[in-house]
């Protein structure tokens, strides 16, 4: 799962400074063997994933870049806080529906959920770092990358399991849906992998003693979309699919007459499609749009990210708990048919 903040080309922006690599380096920094003056320097306000060396005579782009650093980490602060603070608040929730033995599959979807999403939200603080070796930079990058990489199947993987509910564990579907989520994941860590080996990630000096990590995703935009469209596809069908027992049951209950879950099911599939289409949609902007003014830049970046996702996936976990507990205790009961009567508990993963 990629997230770039900037789709442009880091070798472009090299040849405009006249940077070259200082193979003595051994973290890697990028040095310049020409000063490089205001005029000579075309650097756009987003371009902080894309930082080139910047000579001493030139310090108010140094105080840009230093300035875009400063803005993003302020941004990635208040994403990894917000992670946090929902982490706290309800932390009676977890410990009352996910801490009781024996641990179920919901437990680890949520435990999976709730801590690589804000280990993924946290760790590109560390990717904006004054003074950043080559590695911190690989690092950061590469686990935040792949927190959010496994955040989405996991979240994919609970509808899947939603869906089957509603459908009944109907056996052919669930192969198919099984089946389809494998491919996914598989297409996306084939993604992931390569994406990984064609990013040029480092460190590159703004100044005497000043190193920033810079990053290229020019070559890979094309992946990076398709590595999007995947969830979206992926979530179109399974709206499809609760859409399509929504109907029938909305035929058979009157307007879904005491299904207060089924309720809940459907109305969270519906906000979280929408929330992932968003999410791609702005991924897929930054690959393909350059976004010119900064503020707009991180605003895109920050609201595109998964981790934002995974607050979401947790609530989505907590509200079909709460409506379990509630339709039990109240005695919601439906019936499809001809079939034999079927109680809430029927949506199992709901009391798993």
């Amino acid at each position: 799962m990629f997230v770039s903040n900037d789709p442009g080309s880091l070798n472009a922006l090299d040849d405009a400074v006249g940077v070259k690599q200082d193979t003595n380096n051994s973290y890697g920094l990028v040095r310049t063997n020409q000063s490089c003056t205001p005029e000579r320097v075309t650097m756009s306000t987003n371009d902080l994933a894309i930082r080139s060396t910047i000579a001493d005579e030139n310090p108010k782009l140094v105080s840009t870049i230093m300035s875009q650093i400063f803005i993003q980490q302020c941004f990635f602060f208040v994403v990894a806080t917000l992670l946090v603070y929902d982490w706290v608040i309800s932390m009676d929730k977890e410990v009352k529906y996910y801490w009781k033995r024996p641990f179920k599959v919901s437990s680890f979807l949520y435990f999976g959920n709730r801590y690589l999403g804000i280990l993924g939200a946290i760790t590109p603080i560390f990717f904006d770092l004054v003074n950043a070796d080559s590695k911190t930079c690989r690092f950061a990058l590469w686990t935040s990358n792949a927190a959010s990489w496994v955040t989405v199947l996991i979240i994919d993987y609970t509808f899947v399991l939603r869906v089957l509910a509603l459908w009944h564990g109907d056996r052919k579907l669930a192969f198919i849906l099984r089946t389809l989520i494998i491919l996914e994941g598989a297409a996306k860590l084939s993604i992931f992998i390569y994406g990984e080996s064609q990013e040029k990630i480092g460190a590159a000096l703004v100044a005497d003693g000043t190193s920033v990590c810079r990053l290229s995703t020019a070559g890979i935009e094309t992946i990076g979309i398709i590595d999007w469209l995947l969830p979206m596809a992926f979530g179109l069908l399974l709206m499809f699919l609760a859409l399509y027992k929504a109907t029938e049951l909305w035929r058979e209950t009157y307007g879904f007459h005491g299904l207060r879950l089924f309720k809940v099911v459907l109305q969270d599939q519906v906000i979280y499609y929408a929330l992932a289409v968003i999410c791609s949609i702005l991924n897929i902007i930054e690959f393909e749009v350059n976004v010119t003014n900064f503020f707009a830049a991180n605003i895109l970046d920050s609201l595109g990210r998964p981790s934002v996702l995974c607050l979401l996936g947790s609530r989505m976990l907590f509200n079909l708990k709460d409506a379990g507990e509630r339709g039990v205790n109240e005695g919601t009961n439906y019936k499809l048919g001809n079939t034999e009567e079927e109680t809430v508990s029927s949506i199992r993963f709901a009391a798993d």
